[in-house]
């Protein structure tokens, strides 16, 4: 997928930290049983950062404006309790990183993907302290056999690991 700028809509979903709920899409989307917005703002955001003049915007939180250092605080908050340290037992290479209000860590694979696994409040397990994954190729976000969607949610640090050592064996032709 190639990202060229940032939309209204996809402004909107990094504001809400891509909680599906209260989306004006939400709907629309069910119907199709997944969201390819949040996997849309990972891409955005590691290609142009924030969205542009976001420290002027404001935006609706709970019936109350709020600023972006008002949301920033809030997601911090939001995090706060869970586990931002991923425990693993083999010594991986990776990028670790503040990741809107919680925690990305980027592994690079030797075969070339890239696995990233975050943890924060809109992530898929967070509120039961689990790590949400998605593989890259390219900067571009792929489905294998382990990933049948663009990303994978509720997993624990020893599934993250089983993971990470079955995508740092796949083979080109096993992915879309």
């Amino acid at each position: 997928m190639e990202v060229r700028r940032w939309t209204e809509s996809a402004i909107n979903c990094w504001k809400r930290g891509a909680v599906c709920e209260g989306c004006i899409y939400n709907n629309f989307f069910a119907s199709q049983k997944t969201c390819k917005m949040k996997s849309t703002i990972i891409l955005l955001v590691k290609k142009f950062g924030p969205p542009p003049d976001e420290k002027e915007k404001t935006f609706i939180m709970e019936d109350k404006m709020l600023t972006t250092c008002d949301l920033k605080r809030v997601m911090e908050k939001a995090s706060e309790g869970l586990t931002l340290d991923l425990k693993l037992t083999k010594d991986w290479k990776f990028e670790r990183e503040n990741w809107l209000g919680g925690i990305r860590y980027l592994f690079i694979l030797p075969n070339g993907y890239e696995v990233s696994v975050i943890k924060n409040f809109g992530s898929y397990g967070a509120r039961y302290d689990k790590w949400e994954l998605c593989v890259m190729k390219n900067s571009e976000i792929v489905k294998t056999f382990l990933t049948p969607k663009e990303v994978k949610g509720w997993l624990t640090d020893a599934e993250v690991e089983e993971i990470l050592e079955k995508i740092s064996k796949i083979q080109e032709e096993l992915c879309q």
